[in-house]
């Protein structure tokens, strides 16, 4: 099994985030709201083909911009509320921060 370590993750969200302010962009928006979503637990249920659900954009801005304002512990949910945006951020940017 592969391994990344902690340290190697943070560096890679640093320069994307340097990445994007460089081109000066401090908030991100998005024309689309749901999405396909497979459940964390079916990931890698092979050979099973996964049910979808539908995933929220909104719901998961605003779950993260809550985190922001108020004291939280972490449930490691706010990992599946980021995948998500990185997600859409991976398919407006791919070809326009080159």
């Amino acid at each position: 099994m592969k391994e990344i370590t902690i340290d190697a993750l943070e560096s890679i969200l640093k320069n994307l985030i340097e990445r994007l302010r460089k081109k000066d962009i401090n908030e991100l928006s998005f024309d689309n709201d749901w999405y396909w979503n497979i459940p964390t637990e079916s990931l890698s249920s092979f050979p099973t083909e996964p049910s979808l659900t539908v995933g929220s954009l909104n719901d998961d801005v605003d779950f993260l911009n809550s985190l922001v304002k108020e004291d939280f512990t972490t449930d490691f949910l706010e990992l599946e509320r980021l995948a998500a945006l990185f997600k859409f951020m991976s398919k407006k940017f791919s070809s326009s921060l080159v």
